[in-house]
C-alpha cells in the first residue's frame, strides 16, 4: 500500500472523527435538574380577610307604619334582617321608574314598608353574592335603599336607587314578606321615632325627634408594623430603601414609594407609573377594592363600605364603631384606593387599631335633636344647602395631644358637604361624667 493511499485513509477517518464530534457538541444537552427560584414575596397577613357581605352593609334601619317612622342604626338589629333577606329568593326583575314619578319620598316612606338605607349607591350585580337573585340582566342596576313592602296591595322588594331615582322591583314569596313584617311591627318597640325632613330641595331624609344619649371614649391603641405593608405592597422589598422624613418615614424603589405619617398614625402607597386612565364599573371597583385589601389581610377593626366614586375610579371604607361611623379630617378613619388601568394607584389608611377603651375616658354625651341639627347647619353662613348630601350622628376621632397611644371618639352631628364630612360644632348640651347623670 503505498503512503499516498494510506494519507488518504487517515485523513478520511480523521475527516468521519470531527464530523462526529461536531455533531455531538452541537446536540448535546446536559443532563441537569431545574433550578427553581424561590419565592421573593410570601403570603403576608396584617390582620383579617372579609366578605363582601361582612363590608357592604346597611347603616341604618326604618320601619314606617302610618306617618309614624321608626328607626334603629344598631348592627345586631341590622344583621338580624339581613340575615332574613339574604335567605330569600328574588325573581322577576322590573324596572318600574316611571310608574312613581310625582311623589318619590312618599313612594319611599309608604306605610307597612321596610327601609334599610346604605351609605352609598351599591352596585346589585356585585351583591348577588349576598342574595339570591334569579335574573341575570341586572348589570346595570344600582341601589342605596332596600324596600320590603307588606300592603295588603303591594308585596314586592325594591331596590332604589335615591340619586338618579330608579326603583327596581323583585318578587319574592309573600308568606316570607308577610311574616317578616309582623315581625318588624314587634321589633320597633326598641327603635326611636324619627321625622321625615327635608334636607334641601333634592333630598329628605330621616331625623330622631327626641334628644340622643350616646358615650364618648378614649382607646388605647396598637400600631401595626408598617414593614408588613412594606413587604405586601412592594414588588420586591429587597430593592426598598427607607429613609427619614419630618414626618415619619418613606419607603421606595425604583417605581412606587410609600410615605408614613406618625403624627396622624396612616400611610400612603403610591404608584405613579400606573396610568389613571382606567374606566371600572363600580361592580369592578367594588371587587377588586375588597380583594386587593383581602391578598394582604388588612380589614383590622371594622371597616365598612363607605362609597364609590365613579368619576376618580376611587373606592373608600370607613370605620365604625358601635354602630356610628366615625370621622377624622387627616384620613384616620378611613380606606381609600384609587385605581388604575392595570393596577393600583395609591392607597392610603391608618396603621392603627383601637385596641381597648380606657374606663376612666368614658362620659354620656347628650345630643341635640335632628331638627335643632338641621336648622344649625342650614344657618351657617356661606354654605349651600343643595350641596349637603347627608346629615347623621357619629363619631369625631381625634389623638391625644400628650399621650400619642391615646385617641378620643367623641360624639356629634356630622354633615356630608360636596363629597366631604364635616362636623356639626357645639351640638352638644350636657356632659355626665362616666356615664352618671
Amino acid at each position: 500500500m503505498s503512503k499516498e493511499l494510506i494519507k488518504s485513509i487517515v485523513l478520511t477517518i480523521l475527516v468521519f472523527i470531527s464530523c462526529f464530534m461536531t455533531w455531538n457538541i452541537w446536540t448535546y444537552l446536559p443532563n441537569m435538574n431545574e433550578i427553581k427560584q424561590p419565592d421573593i414575596l410570601s403570603d403576608v397577613t396584617i390582620s383579617n380577610k372579609q366578605q363582601i357581605e361582612a363590608i357592604v352593609q346597611p347603616i341604618k334601619i326604618f320601619f314606617h307604619n302610618g306617618n309614624k317612622h321608626y328607626g334603629s342604626n344598631l348592627d345586631i338589629e341590622i344583621a338580624s334582617v339581613m340575615e332574613e333577606v339574604s335567605a330569600w329568593n328574588f325573581s322577576d326583575y322590573k324596572d318600574v321608574s316611571n310608574t312613581v314619578l310625582d311623589d318619590f319620598q312618599g313612594f319611599l316612606n309608604k306605610s307597612s314598608t321596610t327601609e334599610l338605607i346604605f351609605p352609598d349607591s351599591v352596585p346589585l350585580s356585585a351583591y348577588k353574592k349576598v342574595i339570591s337573585i334569579s335574573d341575570k340582566d341586572i348589570s346595570d342596576v344600582n341601589f342605596d335603599r332596600i324596600l320590603i313592602r307588606s300592603s295588603s296591595d303591594d308585596q314586592h322588594i325594591y331596590f332604589v336607587d335615591t340619586e338618579n331615582r330608579k326603583i327596581h322591583r323583585f318578587y319574592v314569596d309573600v308568606d316570607s314578606v308577610k311574616q317578616f313584617s309582623e315581625d318588624m311591627i314587634e321589633r320597633t318597640k326598641n327603635y326611636q321615632l324619627y321625622s321625615v325632613a327635608q334636607l334641601n330641595q333634592n333630598k329628605n331624609i330621616y331625623l330622631p325627634i327626641q334628644s340622643t344619649k350616646i358615650n364618648s371614649y378614649k382607646y388605647y391603641v396598637e400600631t401595626i408594623d408598617v414593614k408588613k405593608f412594606r413587604d405586601a405592597l412592594f414588588s420586591d422589598p429587597n430593592f426598598v430603601t427607607q429613609k427619614e422624613t419630618s414626618r415619619g418615614e418613606r419607603y421606595s424603589d425604583v417605581l412606587s414609594s410609600m410615605n408614613v405619617y406618625e403624627d396622624t398614625m396612616t400611610l400612603r402607597f403610591i404608584d405613579p407609573t400606573q396610568k389613571k386612565t382606567s374606566n371600572y364599573t363600580p361592580t369592578e371597583l367594588l371587587e377588586k377594592s375588597i380583594e386587593f385589601i383581602n391578598d394582604h389581610s388588612g380589614w383590622d377593626d371594622n371597616f365598612r363600605f363607605d362609597s364609590i366614586v365613579q368619576e376618580n375610579q376611587k373606592a373608600i371604607y370607613r370605620l365604625y364603631m358601635n354602630s356610628l361611623p366615625v370621622f377624622n379630617d387627616s384620613g384616620m378613619s378611613e380606606i381609600e384606593q384609587v385605581w388604575a388601568i392595570d393596577d393600583i394607584y395609591s392607597y392610603k389608611r391608618p396603621y392603627f387599631t383601637l385596641h381597648f377603651p380606657m374606663p376612666s375616658g368614658t362620659s354620656e354625651i347628650t345630643l341635640s335633636s335632628g331638627e335643632e341639627a338641621l336648622e344649625k347647619l342650614t344657618n351657617i353662613d356661606g354654605i349651600n344647602v343643595d350641596s349637603v348630601e347627608d346629615l347623621t350622628v357619629g363619631y369625631g376621632l381625634t389623638r391625644d395631644s400628650k399621650e400619642g397611644r391615646l385617641v378620643s371618639l367623641e360624639p356629634g352631628w356630622f354633615y356630608k358637604y360636596d363629597g366631604q364630612w364635616k362636623s356639626l360644632n357645639s351640638m352638644i348640651v350636657e356632659v355626665f361624667p362616666d356615664g352618671m347623670e
